[in-house]
């Protein structure tokens, strides 16, 4: 059962999402898009490099672990999927 005032934080919550998410949605299209050309040049990713760019997605849109990850979750995507796709092992 939510204690009080957990649910009007988690409301703030996903406005603050829904007024970032075109951003967010662009950065990921644009992410993709880079990920293409990377394979396409023969350019790998690092975890440090994927950490780091991921640290940097959240820090612009000021979002916690938990809200990253719900906002992949809402794209189709897990933090697995993420890192299977960029980093070369």
């Amino acid at each position: 059962m939510p204690r009080p005032g957990q649910d009007a934080q988690r409301g703030r919550e996903n406005e603050g999402f829904k007024a970032n998410e075109a951003g967010f949605l662009e950065n990921l299209i644009n992410f993709k898009l880079q990920l293409q050309e990377a394979k396409d040049v023969g350019i790998r990713v690092s975890d440090a490099d994927l950490k780091d760019a991921i640290d940097g997605i959240k820090n612009k849109y000021k979002m916690t672990e938990v809200q990253f990850q719900e906002s992949l979750k809402a794209e189709g995507y897990s933090l697995m999927n993420i890192r299977s796709i960029c980093v070369s092992r």
